[in-house]
């Protein structure tokens, strides 16, 4: 008889200390997620940037895009994994496309903080520049570097070396 009596004890302790464990695990979740950093928007560019931006958007032809911080991945491939891992989780600083969904040309903005401020930083980011400059030349995609502080005619120089010019009368005959 006192077996009897100790089945529905043992039950209800069991399931006292279920419901225990469980209330535990989900103010552990709670506390977690309040105390873990949460994600905050941060500009896309820099002031620099932004300028450079503004810069490439006026000179366009119309109907031609320009984009910003654009990983290669997504618009350069390789048969070789490995040569393909070199490019993909690198950012274009700009892109260009004719309008469609080409790529003509890339643009690298070596602003104030390209070159980081330590030897090793600016080793790193000639290294990584050299990786792009190679895999868009074998795509057949214009690279173009532009300096720190340029200038709209800069800007509108680069994009007359990539529209071609129009056909002379001696030309076309």
């Amino acid at each position: 008889m006192t077996q009897d009596l100790n089945l529905p004890f043992l039950a209800l302790s069991g399931i006292a200390i279920l419901g225990g464990l469980i209330f535990v695990v989900l103010l552990l979740n709670i506390v977690g997620a309040a105390l873990r950093p949460q994600f905050k928007l941060r500009p896309l560019m820099n002031k620099a940037e932004s300028a450079v931006y503004r810069q490439l958007v006026k000179a366009a032809p119309a109907g031609w895009v320009v984009m910003c911080q654009v990983s290669y991945g997504s618009f350069l491939s390789n048969k070789s994994r490995k040569r393909y891992w070199t490019v993909n989780a690198k950012r274009a600083d700009f892109i260009i496309t004719d309008g469609g969904s080409d790529v003509v040309a890339v643009i690298e903005y070596q602003g104030s903080g390209h070159y980081g401020s330590s030897r090793q930083g600016r080793d790193r980011a000639e290294k990584s520049d050299r990786i792009k400059r190679t895999a868009t030349t074998e795509a057949g995609i214009h690279f173009f570097e532009l300096p720190k502080n340029c200038g709209p005619d800069h800007v509108a120089r680069l994009f007359d070396a990539l529209i071609p010019a129009p056909a002379t009368e001696l030309e076309k005959a």
